[in-house]
């Protein structure tokens, strides 16, 4: 079996990537991915948290945003953030023009958020100091110079989060950064039944393929495919090779392109033997979030 395609992946969460089946016998391709430094080091194990005598790695949640009562406070919402998106928000020192003759020196300096302990209604959530992030939220626009809550960010989970009892300040705060890079990168799942199943996750706009060969390197079955995600993130161009040497159907091959609504199979080919018996192929793509 080959295998060409692109993928993103969850730490440590299994994909199911390729399937090859022809009714008879088949193979199923699953892929885990970790990160680990030069010494071996799983990445999710440099920063632990000590619990008892165990160390426990701290669980990244990169979920979409979500929204919690807290208590008489009002409600918290939390998303995750890489630091490099933080520091993009606001910049230490402010942003400079790599065209200059010289830096300008009439800039004000930004300080960097200085870590501060959390509101003790937010212990549940953050139960270590963070960056103080409410002067930003401020000069964003978010919540007014009265702002009576909380903002900040958790370096080691990687999160921010505002506090407020005005629905209209969460608001605001999730449009801001609900256009950034923190949305959960988008696979294609293309599945063709028929004489058997044969499934491929790839990207969108790129190139893939699953072959079988013979062991004289002949094609037995194989899959080309190039899918494309409308901007509605519901159709899906679907550009596609099929072709099936095996026993039960020596010498099929279907070439086309279709538009397919995410989810909703659709029949590309019918037909009937001479012996009167109805087959058919029938393909399905559809749009898996990498952050599940």
């Amino acid at each position: 079996m080959g295998l060409k395609t692109a993928l993103a992946f969850q730490l440590g969460k299994p994909l199911w990537v390729a399937r090859d089946f022809d009714g008879n016998k088949g193979l199923d391709l699953r892929v885990s991915t970790t990160i680990e430094l030069t010494d071996g080091t799983p990445v999710a194990e440099v920063f632990l948290i000590q619990q008892g005598d165990t160390g426990m790695p701290i669980i990244v949640n990169r979920g979409e945003m979500k929204r919690y009562p807290v208590g008489d406070k009002g409600w918290l919402a939390v998303q995750w953030m890489d630091p490099q998106s933080l520091s993009g928000m606001e910049p230490s020192g402010g942003a400079v023009d790599p065209f200059a003759e010289s830096a300008p020196k009439d800039r004000p300096e930004k300080p960097v958020p200085a870590g501060v302990p959390v509101p003790e209604v937010l212990k549940p959530w953050f139960n270590r100091p963070v960056l103080d992030l409410r002067e930003l939220m401020k000069n964003s626009g978010v919540v007014e110079a009265d702002f009576t809550g909380f903002a900040g960010y958790d370096q080691l989970a990687q999160r921010i989060f505002l506090l407020s009892n005005d629905e209209l300040e969460l608001d605001k705060f999730e449009q801001l950064l609900s256009g950034g890079c923190n949305l959960s990168p988008k696979l294609v799942v293309v599945t063709l039944d028929g004489n058997g199943q044969t499934r491929l996750v790839t990207r969108s706009g790129m190139r893939s393929r699953l072959v079988r060969e013979g062991v004289d390197q002949t094609i037995i079955r194989s899959l080309d495919l190039e899918p494309n995600i409308g901007e509605s993130y519901d159709l899906i161009d679907v550009r596609f090779d099929a072709v099936d040497n095996t026993k039960a159907t020596p010498g099929q091959r279907l070439k086309s392109t279709i538009i397919l609504r995410s989810g909703e199979p659709l029949a590309v080919l019918v037909g009937s033997a001479p012996d009167g018996k109805e087959s058919s192929l029938r393909i399905k793509a559809e749009i898996q979030e990498v952050l599940e």
